[in-house]
């Protein structure tokens, strides 16, 4: 493999943002991603898959709310 494609060298770009409108009233006050599943954030379920496989570097995306809980 490239070592440009090396798991510890990737970056994955995450989009977070957005106001998610069609899953209101449950985004009223948080994120898709910060909604809640078996006790834990969705967005948490992707961060431990992709790290699993080496990939330690992520940029969110993040748009539509100034106070994320």
């Amino acid at each position: 493999m490239h070592d440009d494609y090396a798991p510890e060298r990737l970056r994955v770009i995450i989009p977070v943002g957005g106001k998610a409108k069609r899953l209101l009233p449950l985004t009223a006050e948080t994120s898709k991603a910060c909604l809640r599943l078996l006790n834990r954030p969705l967005i948490e379920f992707s961060l431990l898959s992709l790290a699993r496989q080496g990939i330690k570097n992520f940029i969110f995306g993040v748009k539509g709310y100034t106070n994320y809980r």
